[in-house]
């Protein structure tokens, strides 16, 4: 502590954002806040031993602990008219549309992405909208309101720029349904609502087309809104000169959004091909703007200024400000904000003549950002560029070593490549636990992948720099560097490309336990220790040795830890308004049906959705996928289901020959391809029987489903398992439910069709069926007003107890056999235990 006071302070402050505690009102946080520094302060003024520095210094790590609960909870106080405590007092008001006025907080940008497959990175059809809001008006009524929304309007161009109307503190009036983020309701599952309100983000929304009703200058534009218009147009034109620097076709297009993340933290332009590519390989992080972007960008303006004439301290003056703008520049980067910082008192340090300590310097940025926001902590990407530069700092003078740097040039070529391994090494010891944790994916790949892909990409963005300043000289020279930096950044997706060909050197893991985790960090800690000698310090070293590798192989193993049913387990995830049910049964059979997905957009369900809450459960590997119609909200996340649990076979109802070849439906068939995992039509009929599970086709009919629509020819599965069964009714309306009426129908578990829509689940079918446990799979406040209260209430009226997603979140009942009736059930994300239900 007396020696990094900075670093454990922080340790300290992030200690109070993350670990459990009480929930104490936030005056008596800052009450043992206050009380804990003043004694720190007044026992380091009046210590005269070791002790007392000692004890100084614990009451300092006490005092920022509490300051750290302390900012927790401030982030949680919400004034009556902040447009969070508005949403959840009106929540249908704003649902159903409202006039919303403020001012842009940012450039509008367009929210699009390229799917998989596009050649070329292309725009998307929705521009985003960050408002801060002044006032809401639902009728006549104004209020006053705070808070910043994000709301998505239709239209956009194709790079993401701003249309011409908007600019960055315009006021704007616009008619938009308005809704509180919320997360996924699975076990473990991303915390988007957290995710924003980092970002100063509140509410999120859609404007009604054509109801952008007011957008005008203010009469006096803000000095902060003046100054960062200046930036957007800044930005604007070193993106101009990254698109003319390189050609129109697609390699060249793929090179300039690759340039332009370099440079400003834009990855936009890359296709959802292309950038799975680089995350499969373990190549992503070059993309985002570091520490080393900073670090030449710093030394090549040092340079100038040395060679202007200016002294060594005049630089660093010169410089800082230059590295402020950079920061400006860039968009929602942790990775940057810690970099700038750490140079900034790097330069600071250098004007008094002193040197900084990395680590004080580390945990003076770390502190920085988190007092400013203190959500940021639970960010994969602020977690990894600390955990990494951490590691750099630790690791990387203990694997290089001092030798061979004042030597021969034999000696010192030897220390440089030591150097680069240990760098690439340092780096993936300290974060892939991280990247095992938040992504699920191991990539040994990307141990040889960045010794060759780093150097490249540091090239290239010395190219990208060299591209902005040719640019105001010759177009044509800006071309030729273009041309170089286009060669690495080909070389560097071929370099991909070769690791994805080889599935051990990137693989999914599934979601591993804390205590593995804390294991290995703490293993990982107890092995830096310095020791004295003797055989009691060497016995503690290989001890600690010993637990690392032993962590490091569990991290490390693709295995399946998700333990077998009892009885015939149904699991409902959520995926908002679609379908993802997974079937399990004691002998170890699992079958997922459908796995969601959205009509737009490039969030992809089946990679950020289902695939995590399997990972999460345990799950590593599906025997089965069943895609019940071609509808995106039951189709659109099959695709990366095939590609991370690789299904031995893929059920399809009869006719899927003739789905239409929408994106979803092109890149399942190419992952099934790919994953050697067939297509098998199934139609009314047929049986089969799997590892102790039945599995019975009611739908769609053999023949004469010719002009039935596509819900009603969608695949209807009944699963039965020791006397007991699950019926998942897809989409079917009443007129397929009308047809598997002639025959036996009833189950104890309904998957109800087309997400409780009136169209479907009839009085009749209802108490045919006659089930213990309805599941509706369907989106928070939807827009198709999904379950219709009458298919509820007549659900509820026969006697099923009703389990809603949109509610519960996830929901599990499993049915036990050899006892007549006895079932067990979990809603709301799992997190209730089994409830015995023997009636």
């Amino acid at each position: 502590m007396r020696e990094r006071p900075l670093l454990w302070s922080t340790a300290a402050f992030t200690a109070g954002l993350l670990l459990p505690a009480p929930d104490l009102p936030a005056a008596c946080w800052a009450a043992c806040a206050a009380a804990s520094l003043g004694g720190a302060l007044a026992l380091s003024l009046a210590a005269s031993s070791r002790r007392a520095l000692s004890e100084a210094g614990l009451w300092l790590a006490i005092g920022y602990l509490c300051a750290g609960r302390l900012a927790l909870a401030a982030c949680g106080y919400r004034e009556p008219y902040d447009i969070t405590t508005l949403l959840r007092r009106h929540p249908d008001v704003f649902a159903r549309g409202i006039d919303l006025a403020g001012r842009l907080a940012r450039e509008p940008r367009s929210s699009g992405r390229a799917p998989f497959g596009a050649g070329a990175a292309g725009g998307g059809s929705e521009t985003d909208l960050f408002i801060d809001l002044d006032s809401v008006t639902a009728g006549k009524i104004r209020i006053p309101a705070r808070g910043r929304v994000r709301l998505k309007a239709p239209g956009g161009s194709t790079r993401g720029d701003a249309p011409p109307a908007l600019g960055r503190g315009m006021l704007v009036e616009v008619f938009a349904q308005l809704t509180a983020p919320r997360p996924y309701g699975n076990e473990g599952a991303f915390d988007y609502p957290r995710y924003l309100a980092a970002r100063g983000i509140e509410a999120v929304g859609t404007i009604k087309s054509g109801r952008l009703l007011r957008a005008q200058e203010p009469a006096a534009l803000a000095p902060g809104a003046r100054l960062m218009r200046r930036v957007d147009r800044l930005r604007g034109v070193l993106l101009d000169r990254l698109d003319r620097a390189f050609p129109l076709d697609p390699r060249g297009r793929r090179a300039a959004a690759v340039a332009a993340a370099l440079l400003l933290g834009e990855r936009g332009g890359l296709t959802l091909e292309e950038e799975g590519l680089l995350q499969e390989a373990g190549l992503s992080h070059l993309l985002a703007v570091s520490g080393f972007n900073v670090a030449v960008l710093a030394l090549s303006l040092l340079l100038l200024c040395r060679l202007a004439g200016l002294s060594s301290r005049g630089s660093a003056i010169s410089v800082i400000p230059c590295l402020g703008l950079y920061l400006l520049i860039n968009r929602d980067e942790s990775s940057v904000e810690r970099a700038v910082i750490m140079a900034v008192a790097a330069l600071a340090a250098r004007m008094i003549w002193r040197r900084p300590d990395p680590l004080n310097t580390l945990g003076l940025s770390a502190l920085t950002i988190l007092a400013a926001s203190p959500l940021q902590v639970f960010d994969s990407g602020f977690q990894l560029t600390y955990a990494a530069t951490l590691s750099l700092i630790v690791l990387v003078p203990r694997l290089s070593g001092a030798a061979g740097r004042r030597r021969g040039p034999r000696a010192r070529a030897a220390w440089w490549a030591k150097s680069a391994m240990a760098v690439t090494l340092a780096a993936w010891v300290g974060t892939f636990p991280l990247c095992v944790l938040d992504f699920n994916r191991i990539a040994p790949g990307a141990l040889p992948a960045n010794l060759v892909a780093g150097p490249l990409m540091a090239a290239a963005f010395v190219g990208v720099l060299s591209i902005e300043a040719a640019a105001t000289v010759s177009d044509d020279l800006s071309a030729a560097i273009g041309w170089l930096v286009q060669r690495l950044v080909d070389v560097t997706f071929e370099t991909a490309r070769a690791v994805r060909s080889m599935p051990f050197l990137s693989y999914r893991r599934v979601t591993p336990e804390p205590p593995t985790l804390v294991l290995y960090y703490l293993s990982l800690w107890a092995t830096l220790v310095r020791r004295g000698g003797g055989r009691l310090a060497a016995l503690s070293r290989l001890g600690a040795m010993t637990l690392m590798t032993g962590s490091t192989l569990v991290l490390l193993a693709p295995i399946d830890t998700r333990a077998r049913p009892e009885g015939l387990r149904v699991t409902a995830i959520d995926v908002g308004q679609g379908d993802a049910i997974l079937l399990e049964a004691p002998s170890g059979l699992r079958l997922l049906v459908d796995a969601g997905g959205f009509s737009r957009g490039g969030f992809d369900v089946g990679e950020r959705v289902v695939g995590p809450a399997l990972w999460r459960m345990g799950i590593a590997r599906l025997d089965y996928l069943a895609v019940t119609h071609a509808d995106t909200d039951h189709a659109g996340g099959a695709a990366a289901v095939v590609e991370s649990f690789g299904p031995r076979s893929i059920w399809v109802p009869a006719g899927a020959s003739v789905w239409p070849e929408v994106p979803s439906i092109r890149r399942l068939k190419q992952a099934a391809s790919a994953a050697r995992s067939p297509l098998r039509e199934l139609s009314d009929g047929d049986g089969l029987c799997l590892r102790g599970a039945c599995v019975r086709t009611l739908n769609p009919a053999r023949e004469g489903s010719a002009g039935l629509s596509d819900n009603d020819r969608s695949l209807v599965l009944v699963v039965s398992w020791m006397g007991r069964s699950v019926l998942l009714a897809a989409d079917a309306g009443a007129l397929a439910e009308q047809r598997m009426a002639s025959g036996s129908v009833s189950a104890d578990v309904l998957k109800v069709g087309h997400h409780g829509s009136a169209t479907a689940t009839t009085e009749r079918f209802t108490r045919l069926v006659s089930p213990r446990v309805a599941l509706i799979s369907c989106g928070a406040r939807n827009r198709f007003g999904h379950p219709d209260p009458a298919v509820v209430a007549r659900l509820e009226g026969s006697g099923a107890r009703v389990c809603r997603t949109d509610r519960d979140g996830a929901v599990t009942v499993e049915l036990l056999g050899g006892v007549p009736g006895a079932t067990r059930l979990s809603p709301s994300c799992a997190l209730r235990r089994f409830l015995r239900d023997p009636s």
